[in-house]
């Protein structure tokens, strides 16, 4: 067994160099080529982040938005990714033609050789002594090899193994479909959230409610305070994955990252919920929702107020208050007004907005909720597949 250690070693290191020479090519040809410009890769990841929903709106108004441009980049044609060259097939790159379970052996042989190297190591320190410094700094040399091995070389070659299997055709597509449509399900979620709370304005604006006129003598900051302290404790009680998603909401519209939210902000980012701008949410709507809780009179939100107001919209609300909400939104998306609401309808609606969901998206979705293929729902059926939101 006399430098049986440092042999193994050495053999070690053979078998790694060259499986991890070939990742690194496949995973070069396997990967999409992505524009060189920075700013076209955040034009290529637009819509794939809810925060970008008020982003969009404010950059469609150069004066007034807060947001810097990406400059010429704006006016060039949206950018794509390429097909990987190792799966084109006008190209003349060609793979190294090693399969996944040729490096899934090739590591169970570093794994193996390891293990002989700490044995033969520990066997030689206690059967063969030491003659002389040569074989004291040969033995010391072996027993670093073994933390280099552990720490740096085997954790490279496995993410890089990771990431080979990865891409194109390795990927899992199911996997990939089921987080992209929960994602999306999540958007349509925070939508009927923010949906309520405007559809609460306007209803104690036709009830004259005291809070939803301006200037109303019978509305105070001490009463804006009552509400808030409210909406706070029902925030409280909530999950924790609840508290995130209405965060999210409230960061979204805080478009400059200033911690304050105007009514003018409100207003902009929340014309993608409507059909018709004629029936959106106003600068007048939205400073109601405002002083609702604005118990200092600053006129803006922060988040404090943010999330009281959600909870004061959204939960513990009377059942024909809940009702009429989803039959008034159920109205807004029935274009034709035929009594149903088709995929069409509703992935035409979505597009208007950061959602984007297509039309077999929505199919997905009403198929998992009624457990049937379901082109289109009428308005109980509407209900009860948002409520399960």
């Amino acid at each position: 067994m006399e430098n049986g250690g440092e042999e193994f070693g050495g053999s070690s290191f053979f078998v790694v160099g060259p499986c991890r020479d070939s990742l690194d090519t496949e995973t070069y040809q396997l990967t999409p080529e992505v524009p060189k410009d920075g700013r076209q890769i955040l034009r290529l990841l637009e819509g794939t982040n809810s925060a970008f929903a008020p982003t969009q709106v404010a950059q469609s108004n150069a004066v007034e938005s807060p947001i810097p441009g990406l400059g010429d980049a704006e006016g060039t044609p949206i950018p794509t990714l390429r097909r990987p060259e190792a799966l084109d097939d006008s190209s003349r790159v060609s793979m190294t033609g090693l399969k996944g379970s040729t490096y899934q052996r090739a590591f169970q042989i570093i794994a193996f050789w390891q293990a002989c190297v700490v044995t033969s190591l520990i066997v030689t320190l206690l059967s063969e002594p030491f003659e002389n410094n040569l074989e004291i700094a040969l033995y010391s040399l072996a027993w670093v090899e073994w933390p280099i091995m552990l720490f740096y070389v085997v954790p490279i070659f496995l993410r890089r193994f990771t990431v080979r299997n990865s891409i194109e055709k390795k990927k899992d597509m199911k996997t990939i479909r089921r987080v992209s449509l929960k994602t999306k399900e999540g958007l349509l979620k925070d939508y009927v959230r923010l949906f309520q709370i405007f559809t609460m304005a306007q209803r104690a604006k036709n009830a004259g409610e005291p809070w939803a006129v301006a200037g109303h003598v019978d509305w105070s900051s001490e009463k804006a305070k009552e509400k808030w302290e409210k909406g706070a404790n029902m925030f409280r009680e909530i999950p924790q994955a609840d508290k995130l998603d209405i965060w999210k909401i409230y960061a979204a519209w805080d478009v400059n990252n200033d911690e304050t939210v105007c009514a003018n902000e409100i207003s902009q980012t929340l014309d993608t919920l409507w059909v018709s701008a004629d029936t959106g949410p106003s600068v007048e709507t939205a400073n109601s929702v405002i002083r609702l809780v604005d118990f200092d009179n600053t006129g803006t939100l922060s988040w404090r107020k943010f999330k009281a107001l959600v909870m004061l919209a959204t939960k513990d609300r009377p059942r024909d208050q809940v009702l009429a909400d989803l039959n008034y939104f159920f109205e807004m998306l029935d274009v034709d007004g035929d009594g149903e609401i088709t995929i069409f309808e509703l992935s035409e609606w979505s597009k208007r907005g950061p959602i984007g969901m297509e039309i077999d998206e929505f199919a997905t979705l009403l198929y998992q909720h009624f457990d049937k293929a379901k082109p289109s729902v009428t308005k109980e059926e509407f209900v009860e597949w948002v409520e399960a939101f």
